[in-house]
């Protein structure tokens, strides 16, 4: 494994399995056996790949989707916050990020076992972990010490990741922005209990959009963008600036590494995105019963939204996020990446 940096979060490099194509090690420990201590090894598994935003995208619906690949083992929830707040809050450490994978690990020894009995070619089961927030969500970031009295993160968490596995497959999904802050704002009322309405949606856009304006007055967009004081749980205004935290990962991580998805082609064409994604994480192609399996879910958690917001917010939102998507479209060389401004 190959480490870029020295830095305080910087992991012992672990030797992965040849055999394997998850990055997986054996780790020794003793267990007592019948009143006999005995040491034992254990295969510990990373994941191969991680989806790694953005929130009320389809993040959830591709996961779900992908889950069901032959070559793809998931015993483990989808999201382990891990890499954006339970490192901090929780104070995990690595030793609890790989036991959250145990199960999982634990089915990938069993499998890749059974079927390297019958040949000697390299196992191809891999596996995964969907932490949607992880793209954009580093507002604990002034707590890694080599971030200590900057204005802006040096360090964010494409950084802790690639520490993990340089050779991790990534995957993003983006989404119009101010149709994922709507969605957004609907969606975790849910769980922070707080009554939603265009006025108040409204209002908090304007109050999140004026703090931003002011940001700009002494700090970068960047250090902006990074500015856990600026929007609130309700307007999460600044995780759709999707230029600025692209161009993070994009700074740690090779750009054939990074998967984007636009959330819209996703919807329309979701067998031909599909096949991508089988071509960029180099999984074999499912047969055509797994493949139809897959297309025939039902799309997973959907946020349906029946009233709209209202013109003026959209028209004041489509505004503020015009420059920052458009940068997106430059940053990938990719003319689909076309922010359409509301009519009226």
């Amino acid at each position: 494994m190959r480490l870029k940096r020295n830095l305080s979060f910087q992991l012992t490099p672990h030797m992965f399995h040849n055999c394997l194509k998850n990055p997986c090690f054996y780790q020794r420990y003793w267990v007592t056996i019948e009143n006999e201590r005995k040491n034992v090894k254990r295969l510990r598994c990373l994941p191969y790949f991680y989806i790694i935003g953005f929130p009320k995208c389809g993040t959830t619906d591709l996961w779900e989707r992908l889950i069901r690949h032959p070559q793809i083992v998931a015993k483990h929830k989808k999201e382990s916050h891990y890499i954006d707040d339970k490192r901090f809050i929780k104070q995990w450490t690595f030793e609890d990020y790989l036991k959250y994978f145990s199960y999982t690990s634990n089915e990938i020894a069993k499998q890749c076992e059974a079927q390297q009995i019958n040949t000697d070619a390299k196992c191809n089961i891999i596996t995964g972990e969907a932490t949607a927030n992880t793209a954009a969500v580093n507002d604990l970031w002034n707590l890694l010490p080599e971030n200590k009295g900057c204005t802006e993160p040096r360090f964010t968490n494409p950084d802790y990741l690639y520490s993990i596995n340089p050779d991790m497959k990534l995957i993003a999904l983006i989404r119009d922005p101010v149709e994922r802050l709507w969605s957004d704002y609907h969606y975790l009322a849910k769980y922070f209990k707080y009554n939603t309405s265009r006025e108040d949606f409204h209002e908090n856009a304007v109050k999140a959009i004026d703090a931003y304006k002011d940001c700009l007055k002494y700090f970068s967009p960047r250090g902006c963008a990074y500015n856990e004081s600026i929007g609130s749980i309700q307007m999460r205004l600044r995780m759709a600036l999707y230029d600025i935290h692209i161009t993070d990962w994009l700074r740690v991580f090779p750009r054939q590494q990074l998967l984007i998805i636009r959330t819209e082609e996703y919807r329309n064409n979701t067998a031909g995105v599909l096949r991508r994604v089988f071509k960029h994480l180099n999984i074999d192609y499912p047969s055509t019963m797994f493949f139809e399996q897959m297309l025939m879910m039902p799309k997973e958690n959907v946020n349906h939204v029946v009233v709209d917001m209202a013109n003026t917010t959209r028209q004041m939102l489509y505004a503020f996020y015009k420059d920052s998507y458009t940068n997106v479209r430059t940053i990938l060389q990719d003319p689909q990446f076309v922010l359409h401004m509301p009519r009226g």
